[in-house]
């Protein structure tokens, strides 16, 4: 069942028709049904007949965690099938989050290389992606200034199965850990380094880790050479903000 609540109650209740008006978050609702039927390979409500369906979907409990499923990636279908529409994100607030950012970075690359792609539809994907960013930075703020790409903090490195305290800093042309403020990056060295951002691909949420120590939060810097950096950090926003200034960086290269 595709159909969002309100629109199930509609033509379950003509009476109600007037009051249960529906429009863009019932298609957002109908986007996160398909994308809970990808991610599980099962459909989020099932019943024996249409009006059971009805019934489980106006009256029953979420669907059951996916398994496999990226938190992230779990959180956005959470977000989505909300019986509220006035709780469901719209499509700007979905665009803007740090796991669909990524996808759509991914997706703009492959857009770019296909050979296949006719110039004509490759140049209107370009738009269309080109638009999406334009409406994220004007409606989705991960930080105060998302035009500057610096930034700083303290930060957590996995380094021999135990998560060391470092000190990352976006500065480009480079991305730079150290051990403390105003250190330099050791050359030759793990436990320093300094990344070009042309060496970058991209960024993106990362599963938290567990174990003694571990950072709640998870964030990779993908390299172009196939290999990551896995940064940890103590909160949801400060994560959000990393990935977001490192995305304005990649854009500015």
């Amino acid at each position: 069942m595709w159909r969002a609540p309100s629109s199930v109650r509609r033509t379950t209740s003509r009476r109600r028709c007037g009051r249960q008006r529906y429009g863009k978050k019932a298609d957002i609702w109908a986007a996160g049904v398909i994308l809970y039927e990808i991610l599980a390979h099962k459909r989020p409500f099932q019943a024996q007949s249409i009006q059971e369906l009805k019934k489980v979907v106006l009256e029953g409990p979420p669907p059951p965690a996916i398994p496999g499923c990226s938190r992230d990636m779990e959180q956005v279908v959470r977000m989505i099938l909300v019986h509220d529409p006035a709780q469901r994100p719209n499509t700007t607030q979905l665009l803007g989050l740090p796991i669909v950012q990524h996808f759509l970075t991914l997706f703009l690359s492959i857009v770019s290389r296909d050979t296949k792609i006719p110039e004509a539809i490759r140049v209107a994907l370009e738009q269309d992606l080109a638009k999406v960013e334009h409406d994220v930075k004007n409606n989705v703020n991960f930080d105060e200034d998302t035009a500057d790409p610096h930034f700083e903090s303290m930060v957590k490195k996995e380094a021999g199965g135990q998560w060391k305290d470092r000190y990352l800093v976006l500065r480009p042309p480079e991305l730079v850990m150290t051990l403390a403020p105003g250190k330099e990056a050791a050359p030759g060295t793990d436990r320093s380094k300094s990344i070009p951002i042309a060496h970058i691909s991209s960024v993106c949420p990362a599963d938290a880790p567990t174990g003694p120590g571990a950072p709640p939060f998870v964030f990779a810097v993908q390299l172009v050479n196939g290999t990551a950096l896995v940064v940890g950090v103590d909160s949801l926003k400060l994560r959000d903000i990393w990935i977001g200034k490192v995305m304005t960086a990649l854009q500015m290269t």
